[in-house]
């Protein structure tokens, strides 16, 4: 499935406290604009250029200090240079000095206020703290200087969103379209936009005009699906669906979410055959219980994810995945008992078996059954001793027991 996040183009900033220093700094830094590129190595900069390059040997050495100090001295030497100040307040970043950060970058928006570039850095600063009023300040300004900044729009589309702030969003997504009317990204979010505002035709078009601009966009056939069940157009659901597997016949979302509409629509039959399928691939494909995990448990939706897992048992009667998602869906729905059971019918060679123990453990603690807990841990560990966490769990409810002697032997 193409996801609309990795078909973006994301801004390639402020990706720090990832991997190493080198990979986190240098690999985000900004372009510097054309007219500074050549500006660098000139004037007076030459010696900037030399403690700018000597910035960058130290941030592959893991050396984020002396790249910051070097990266000083440069603008120390040429402190008119706007993309010096960015990279240092890239730096700044990394080391999670943010006011330091926050403090250049203001200076490069005064000394430069027709360059887009430290507004757009900046302004993801300030999203990131939180600071929302001043990240919306610097992107507006950015695509007032520059249209052509995608990304910025897509960034405050976002906020105004999250805000629910539909004028707004429509306003933004309305100029990206303007901007690039081929890109389908900015079609599939006017089509959010014009959803959450009830225009239910303006989104479908809006939609359909995404999955034109790039047909291997699910996202946006969701979207449709999802406005067809709305307003009951069960044969257009079904199609789409249909669409989606006859493109990808490994998506296990259409899949499943296709078996379930055929369950909710009465037709038990052509549900059961979807789930039989699923159930049995998933003895081999875990992908299948991460995403019943994914897209129904994560979200609550116990109910549906049992009606799932129970057609997937007719494909896989044993499979110890499934009585472990099992139990967890009835754990969810509160029915502490029936969550045990199938818990217990979990494999010590599964995966999930240490989970399902523990979890087996903490439900009788919360029965306050805490003896029983205690006995059911001291039954299991002899048969995973390698398992640190039985040995942490088991004292914690021997302290509890107040058996300090036990819990003190075992820890």
């Amino acid at each position: 499935m193409k996801s609309i996040l990795s078909a973006l183009i994301v801004i390639p900033i402020l990706l720090y406290g990832c991997a190493g220093i080198g990979s986190t700094v240098s690999g985000t830094s900004h372009e510097p604009a054309e007219s500074e590129e050549h500006a660098l190595p000139q004037e007076k900069s030459l010696n900037a250029y030399y403690y700018f390059s000597a910035a960058q040997v130290e941030l592959k050495n893991e050396n984020l200090d002396g790249a910051i100090s070097h990266m000083e001295e440069a603008i120390s030497r040429d402190s008119g240079s706007v993309y010096l100040k960015m990279e240092l307040a890239l730096l700044y970043l990394a080391k999670k000095e943010t006011a330091k950060a926050r403090d250049l970058l203001r200076q490069a928006i005064r000394s430069a206020p027709e360059n887009p570039d430290p507004l757009v850095l900046y302004g993801k600063v300030e999203q990131e703290q939180k600071k929302i009023a001043g990240a919306k300040e610097a992107f507006e300004k950015a695509i007032r200087l520059d249209p052509k900044q995608k990304n910025v729009y897509i960034i405050l589309g976002e906020i105004y969103m999250d805000e629910n702030d539909l004028e707004n969003a429509a306003r933004i997504y309305g100029k990206l379209t303007e901007e690039f009317p081929d890109y389908f990204a900015a079609h599939y979010f006017m089509g959010k936009v014009n959803l959450k505002r009830g225009k239910l035709k303006e989104a479908e078009a809006y939609f359909r005009k995404s999955i034109e601009l790039e047909p291997e966009l699910d996202e946006a056939k969701y979207e449709l699906i999802d406005l067809f069940k709305s307003q009951g157009k069960g044969e257009a659901v079904v199609r789409m669906y249909r669409d989606i597997l006859e493109k990808n016949p490994e998506s296990i979302r259409s899949a499943m979410e296709l078996g379930y509409y055929f369950y909710e629509t009465g037709k038990k039959d052509e549900a059961g055959k979807i789930f039989k399928e699923l159930g049995e691939k998933s003895v081999s494909e875990e992908e299948i219980i991460r995403q019943v995990f994914n897209l129904y448990l994560d979200r609550k939706a116990y109910d549906a994810a049992l009606v799932i897992l129970n057609g997937m048992q007719n494909g896989a009667p044993s499979h110890s995945d499934i009585y472990y998602l099992k139990g967890l869906a009835y754990d969810g729905k509160g029915e502490k008992g029936i969550s045990m059971e199938q818990m217990r019918k979990v494999e010590i060679r599964s995966r999930f078996y240490p989970n399902a123990t523990v979890h087996i453990a903490f439900l009788f603690q919360e029965q306050g059954r805490l003896m029983d807990a205690i006995a059911y841990l001291e039954e299991t560990l002899p048969k995973l001793p390698e398992h640190a966490d039985f040995y942490l769990y088991l004292g914690s409810f021997y302290e509890e027991a107040e058996n300090f002697s036990k819990a003190e032997a075992i820890l």
